[in-house]
């Protein structure tokens, strides 16, 4: 989250604020300093299915009462299974993989590079090599 807020801040010219955040800790989940409500989803990994089911389950009830046009996302596994429920419910996805993925695409991006509306990658030789990835700098 603090990423994407940084990537709000630093941008400057976004025609449309966050209605919502999504988390995975409650901690993490404070309201925005505009007021802008906050969800918590959950911890999981891929070896933690259970926990997977659970922050899927969450996802679900969220996306379906919220119904986003665009999520956009750094993601995780949670956030990742958050961006899956959303296409579900026909909100376009912005995944922004991590920079820190130098030699290749992140786990979570993987899943979510097949139904994602824009996949940007932070280094141009990753847009080389995966197709439909693109590469617009270094976002955040």
């Amino acid at each position: 989250m603090v990423e994407l807020q940084a990537l709000l801040e630093q941008s400057g010219h976004w025609s449309i604020m966050p209605s919502l955040y999504i988390a995975t800790l409650a901690a993490l989940s404070t309201p925005g300093s505009d007021g802008t409500r906050t969800f918590a989803i959950g911890e999981c990994n891929r070896h933690t299915p259970l926990a997977a089911a659970g922050v899927l389950l969450r996802s679900l009830v969220i996306a379906a009462r919220e119904r986003p046009d665009v999520v956009v996302s750094t993601g995780s596994l949670p956030l990742a299974l958050f961006c899956l429920a959303a296409r579900l419910f026909g909100a376009q996805i912005i995944w922004i993989d991590s920079i820190s993925q130098i030699d290749g695409i992140s786990s979570s991006g993987r899943l979510v590079r097949r139904f994602a509306s824009l996949f940007l990658v932070q280094w141009p030789e990753l847009a080389q090599r995966f197709p439909g990835t693109r590469y617009e700098g270094e976002l955040v």
